[in-house]
């Protein structure tokens, strides 16, 4: 009895051992490897971008991410858990102070229509965010000009830092007509 498990034992062993891989078959024509196939140059410049936007992410707006919130340590503690504080407490001596912006004094020059006093505040608050590289979402009432001061943060990055691709403006299938319509009037003199 012992003689036969220990056959069974040794018969599933062989039959479960790794099979060794076949190797790839050569070209016959000439007996050399294929040469990598070109990529084509929509895709390479695809590649590139994205290399470009995973370098953004991950290298310096990390950094100013940190040091961001580092600074803001004091407003943020009250929302964040306890890895959070640690890790903004331990970067307190190595984060850079951050630089005195003046507030935005004028409004973009592609944007003809006067924006409010309140309007101008969320329009330096999104250019902060911004140049610090944080995310961030606009949300108020009704009626306060969240589309007009959108249009605006786009239109300074246009004239101040030379933005010139395309935006995605996330917003709900209701307010597209009046974004179109916004965008579109003669006192903007915005293109879409």
């Amino acid at each position: 009895m012992y003689y036969i498990a220990t056959l069974l034992f040794v018969v599933a062993y062989t039959e479960d051992k790794p099979k060794p891989k076949k190797k790839p078959k050569a070209n016959k024509s000439n007996g050399a490897a294929r040469a990598p196939r070109k990529m084509p140059s929509y895709i390479t410049e695809r590649q590139k971008h994205n290399d470009i936007i995973k370098k953004r992410l991950y290298g310096v707006d990390a950094t100013n991410q940190l040091n961001f919130m580092t600074n803001n340590y004091d407003s943020l503690e009250p929302f964040i858990d306890s890895k959070v504080k640690n890790l903004l407490q331990s970067n307190m001596k190595k984060a850079k102070p951050e630089p005195a912006r003046p507030v935005l004094g004028t409004q973009p020059d592609l944007v003809k229509t006067t924006l409010r006093d309140y309007q101008m505040i969320g329009l330096d608050w999104m250019t902060k965010m911004h140049s610090c590289g944080m995310p961030f979402i606009l949300g108020d009432e009704m009626g306060l000009g969240k589309t007009l001061q959108t249009i605006s943060l786009i239109a300074h990055l246009k004239e101040h830092h030379a933005f010139t691709g395309p935006s995605l403006v996330i917003c709900p299938l209701s307010v597209l007509y009046s974004w179109c319509n916004e965008v579109s009037l003669p006192l903007h003199l915005f293109s879409l």
